[in-house]
């Protein structure tokens, strides 16, 4: 059997900036072809992933390319759970009532039109 030597901590962070390197350029790919698509008023992130600053700076990058301004929560403390997102789906919810939100799990990107 091999002997198992264990990651040292720079290791451990370079997989894990590795790691989300590619999810964010995953996220940031996909939205940019839907944004190529059709024009949007805004984009919007809410929930624990709102709190990373990457991936804040990321989408206001893309966002910039769009004419697009990205909102956040105001506070890092909404970031903690869907409460800032549940919110923004009320709000819009009850200014744009013909609105459809509907929750769609593993909802795919070429789904979209």
């Amino acid at each position: 059997m091999a002997k198992q030597h264990p990651l040292s901590q720079q290791q451990v962070c370079d997989l894990c900036a590795s790691f989300q390197f590619a999810i964010f350029r995953s996220i940031t790919y996909k939205l940019n072809k839907i944004l190529q698509k059709e024009k949007y008023f805004g984009l919007w992130l809410g929930g624990g992933v709102a709190a990373n600053q990457t991936l804040r700076h990321q989408l206001r990058k893309l966002g910039h390319k769009y004419q697009l301004q990205l909102q956040v929560p105001y506070t890092q403390k909404l970031c903690m759970d869907n409460a800032a997102m549940i919110g923004v789906a009320a709000s819009l919810s009850s200014l744009t009532p013909n609105l459809e939100m509907e929750r769609i799990p593993r909802w795919e990107v070429s789904d979209l039109r």
